[in-house]
């Protein structure tokens, strides 16, 4: 039998939490036009992850969205007061996996943004 002692196991989830962050710094630099250091962006990619779980929005694909909700709108744009309503979107433990918080809000802004 094999043993995996909690040290070892903190260090799995301390490297994969890295990739991952790692990763989403890739993306966001091909698909934003942010002129930011690595560490500014570093610490909104971290800052995301923390907000976003507040939520409940743990999957990486919604915590993508999430930090892309930050990059376009500002931190706690939920507090903003023409995105007020995403609060309420974002605190709804009700939602479903096929139909996320995020693409409900994601859905609403475009359909705003095509009216104007």
């Amino acid at each position: 039998m094999i043993v995996i002692r909690n040290e070892q196991v903190k260090a799995f989830k301390d490297f994969q939490r890295q990739k991952y962050i790692n990763e989403l710094i890739q993306l966001i630099k091909k698909h934003f036009s942010i002129n930011k250091s690595e560490e500014i962006i570093r610490s909104l990619v971290i800052y995301g992850i923390e907000d976003a779980a507040k939520f409940n929005i743990i999957s990486k694909r919604d915590i993508g969205k999430y930090i892309g909700l930050i990059i376009n709108y500002g931190k706690q744009f939920y507090h903003k007061q023409d995105l007020e309503w995403t609060f309420d979107i974002l605190n709804n433990s009700q939602s479903n996996a096929s139909n996320s918080k995020l693409d409900i809000i994601i859905n609403k802004i475009s359909r705003e943004k095509n009216k104007e």
